[in-house]
């Protein structure tokens, strides 16, 4: 924008209202896209996590049909407790424990 000096110069720029405003105006936007963002990046991840758990399950019935019988357990019940009691979400929630 170009406006008139005093000195009837003309000067190019924008004034420190109009710099606020537009800095306010990004500041929302961002504050209303990064929480969507941190959403859909966690729903990812329980997604592959979910994919991962179908897979491990599917494995573990093929070696069960396989072999006649169940794999042996090489991670005791008090490890995988230990491991998921500081972790309280619906995903951990439902692991079964040995």
């Amino acid at each position: 924008m170009e406006r008139l000096t005093q000195s009837g110069r003309r000067r190019a720029g924008y004034t420190l209202i109009e710099l606020i405003i537009v800095m306010a105006i990004i500041s929302v936007l961002i504050a209303v896209a990064v929480p969507i963002y941190t959403r859909s990046i966690q729903r990812s991840k329980e997604t592959v996590l979910h994919q991962n758990l179908f897979n491990l399950r599917t494995v573990i019935d093929e070696y069960t049909f396989d072999k006649k019988a169940a794999p042996q357990l090489w991670i005791s019940a008090a490890f995988l407790q230990h491991q998921c009691a500081g972790r309280k979400n619906r995903l951990t929630a439902r692991l079964p424990i040995f």
